[in-house]
């Protein structure tokens, strides 16, 4: 089974949120693609022995179940083609990894390391003089939708420090899908204490806060089920086209950016967040361990309007009163459309190229590597 697929062990101690069905294959199950094939075959062979032993009858019967025969056919053939395409041929994440197709990209571009991260194995003996930076944070750390995790920021820094200072850093990325700010803070707290790190850098999505909001915000896949006459993994088609239709009506994705700006509008949730970033660096501050906040915007809505201005700015303020001035990407992306940042149409998940932008200003403001 490929480790791809199975990240929804990673870090168990942390609480991790699961990641994906642990033993989904890339392309689902054969068995079941199989049993596509099968139906059309009989579908076409009923359909030709039918016009066989009617030829020549004449009659409004023969018509009506020919014609019934046919359009069958035709239709699951199209079925068929589309359950080919979705299982082997399309290639791409959606922003709430709801659909198989999500677990097909995983297991195609997901290769995680023994601890369950997507970053490079991560040597147990400390080497003398080289300095160990981790980033934490959630999918946008971890490089969700972008096919190589090189170039994933984290990466791309490791690559640009190993390059300029050889052998002086040791960059590891512990980015994982659905981490918030409370998951964060237990994995930090657990590299510092094991002394396992020199430098941390946390890359700040603006749904951290999502454990903190109230019972009802939010949704996964378990929460938008499928029809009783779906199989919930036989047919990625099926699979996918039902998320489709259901995202697009319903209000739990509609009130998706309404539930995040309650978190930086509400005193009580914010007031918890704060004290959550007060614990983080104080944590990194007894332990002479440097901090590091990176913010991403939200891409959906990026541009003129963009609703999460004031967000920003209580972040700043926030990670201020802990000690912690914060590196705002927004000023690096500002006059670049949103969907030039996005993974694809259906994820705002950042792209190569905002990774690319991404690292290229950690590097500046927190290396000095221009």
């Amino acid at each position: 089974m490929a480790q791809g697929v199975r990240a929804g062990r990673a870090r168990a101690n942390h609480n991790a949120p699961a990641m994906t069905l642990s033993d989904f294959p890339a392309g689902g199950w054969i068995s079941d693609y199989l049993a596509f094939w099968a139906i059309w075959a009989l579908l076409v062979a009923g359909t030709v022995v039918f016009f066989r032993r009617t030829r020549g009858r004449r009659g409004i019967l023969r018509l009506v179940a020919g014609n019934l025969l046919v359009l069958v056919s035709l239709l699951w053939t199209t079925a068929l083609a589309g359950e080919t395409y979705f299982r082997y041929v399309y290639d791409q994440t959606d922003s709430y990894m709801l659909m198989l197709t999500n677990l097909a990209w995983l297991h195609r571009h997901v290769h995680l390391n023994a601890q369950g991260y997507r970053s490079a194995e991560f040597g147990a003996e400390r080497r003398p003089g080289v300095a160990r930076v981790a980033f934490v944070g959630d999918s946008f750390t971890m490089g969700f939708g972008v096919r190589d995790a090189a170039d994933a920021f984290p990466q791309r820094v490791g690559a640009a420090l190993e390059k300029r200072f050889p052998g002086r850093y040791e960059a590891r990325n512990y980015g994982l899908p659905g981490f918030t700010t409370g998951h964060e803070a237990r994995l930090i707290a657990d590299l510092v204490s094991r002394r396992e790190v020199d430098q941390v850098v946390l890359g700040y999505c603006l749904n951290d806060t999502d454990d903190l909001l109230p019972p009802g915000r939010g949704f996964g896949r378990e929460m938008l089920r499928k029809p009783f006459w779906s199989p919930p993994q036989a047919s990625m088609l099926a699979d996918f086209v039902w998320f489709r239709l259901r995202m697009a009506d319903d209000p739990r994705v509609k009130s998706f950016f309404d539930w995040e700006l309650e978190a930086y509008t509400d005193p009580r949730i914010w007031s918890v967040q704060c004290e959550r970033f007060r614990a983080i660096a104080e944590t990194c501050r007894r332990a002479a361990v440097r901090l590091d906040v990176v913010i991403f915007p939200f891409f959906t809505g990026w541009g003129a309007g963009y609703r999460f201005g004031p967000a920003h700015a209580a972040l700043a303020a926030g990670w201020k009163a802990a000690g912690i001035d914060v590196i705002d990407l927004s000023d690096a992306y500002r006059g670049i459309p949103g969907e030039d940042l996005m993974v694809n149409r259906f994820d705002a998940h950042p792209n190569e190229r905002a990774h690319e932008i991404a690292a290229r200003v950690v590097l500046d403001r927190v290396f000095d590597v221009r």
